[in-house]
């Protein structure tokens, strides 16, 4: 580490956590330990310590009921600070957002921010999370691939639970499908009239995370015979540089208004010379 700002960074707060548990004698309690934590970070502002603030940013949670089609929303932060959000993508501020004080309930689409502060003062930027109330959430979903036993998730109902995974590929939210196509059925409620579709993606090359090279839409009455209603292709060119860089997209095809009760989707894997390549998605949006 290149300066002791950076090392300071680095070690706390976690040092407190590891004293709290190399010293205490009392039983180790989160809720407690989150307490005292409050006036420790205090003793670190007046200490000018250069500690992580990560701890104290917001989390936001969707949690979707099947039987009412609704979202429960839920924020939270590691450790304890108070939290502003909205619902229409505006930035979150202290004079006229939201305070965050319970779960709340969600019926329609929307884009939420959420900003966390500390004693009226902002910390960090404000984390973003869509949640899509679209035709197939909470639907059955049938996978022909098995996913990697790591990135398993939730399996088939992971493309369809209305929760994002959002840039972090390894936080349990992505169905990660290595070296095969992905191949999911999903079975509407009732025949329905759709006209898009789009599959959410993550990419990290440098990890072996692809975007898709081709994204094939198709629908059935019976559940039998499909029909194609469109395809995306990909543009790009090989080699494909290898980068850490997160890239997230939703990669979407439109189509005539079509009536239908299954709808299946095929997304290709890109195909790169000596590597195994995984496909990495996290929901399947049907409008």
């Amino acid at each position: 580490m290149p300066t002791p700002k950076h090392v300071e960074y680095m070690l706390f707060p976690r040092l407190a956590a590891l004293s709290e548990v190399a010293w205490s004698n009392r039983a180790k309690n989160w809720p407690h330990f989150k307490t005292k934590m409050n006036t420790m970070l205090k003793r670190y502002d007046q200490l000018d310590i250069n500690y992580a603030k990560s701890s104290l940013l917001p989390n936001i949670q969707f949690n979707f009921d099947t039987t009412t089609q609704q979202f429960s929303v839920e924020l939270s932060s590691e450790l304890q600070s108070e939290i502003y959000y909205t619902l229409n993508g505006e930035e979150p501020n202290v004079t006229s957002s939201t305070k965050y004080t319970e779960p709340f309930i969600l019926d329609h689409s929307a884009t939420i921010k959420a900003m966390a502060t500390k004693d009226g003062v902002p910390i960090g930027l404000p984390e973003k999370k869509e949640a899509i109330l679209h035709k197939a959430i909470g639907c059955e979903v049938d996978l022909n691939a098995k996913a990697s036993k790591k990135y398993a998730a939730k399996g088939g109902f992971t493309l369809v639970d209305g929760d994002f995974g959002g840039d972090k590929w390894g936080n349990g939210k992505w169905l990660g499908i290595l070296n095969q196509d992905l191949e999911a059925t999903i079975t509407l409620s009732k025949d329905t009239t759709i006209s898009k579709v789009a599959l959410s993606c993550i990419e990290e090359t440098s990890a072996g995370i692809y975007l898709p090279s081709a994204l094939i839409v198709e629908v059935s009455e019976d559940g039998k015979t499909y029909t194609e209603l469109g395809k995306w292709k990909t543009s790009r060119e090989h080699p494909i540089p290898l980068s850490p860089n997160i890239k997230t997209e939703k990669i979407s095809v439109s189509f005539t208004p079509t009536t239908c009760r299954f709808v299946r989707v095929k997304a290709l894997y890109q195909r790169v010379k000596n590597r195994g390549v995984f496909i990495f998605a996290d929901e399947l949006i049907v409008e």
